[in-house]
């Protein structure tokens, strides 16, 4: 499997389209590695919106961390109160702590 992280982390910009590693970052979306597919969809809520790309996400609920707080995070955006606070308790109950470091360095990532 591909591994994104360190290239998004690097410099997010490179992966979209005539960035550096756009083809490299497409491969693995295609070979269906979890983070390229989280950060492409994260890349298309930017495009479809917040309620269509939490519908994209909510498939991989709650096995996939990023994609749970990922979606608690954009259904705070759009003021869905109670919905959010049902997936960060999905998201402590199956990940981490809310308070720990772990969620800290998720939301960096995001």
């Amino acid at each position: 499997m591909c591994d994104v992280t360190e290239m998004v982390r690097f410099a997010t910009c490179q992966i979209n389209n005539g960035g550096q590693f756009r083809e490299f970052f497409l491969k693995c979306v295609n070979a269906g590695d979890t983070m390229a597919i989280c950060y492409a969809r994260l890349h298309a809520a930017t495009i479809i919106g917040l309620e269509e790309s939490i519908k994209n996400f909510e498939p991989k609920l709650p096995r996939h961390g990023l994609s749970t707080l990922v979606v608690a995070i954009f259904n705070v955006c759009i003021a869905r109160d109670k919905e959010a606070s049902q997936v960060f308790q999905l998201f402590a109950a199956h990940h981490a702590d809310l308070r720990s470091e772990d969620i800290f360095d998720m939301g960096d990532s995001i």
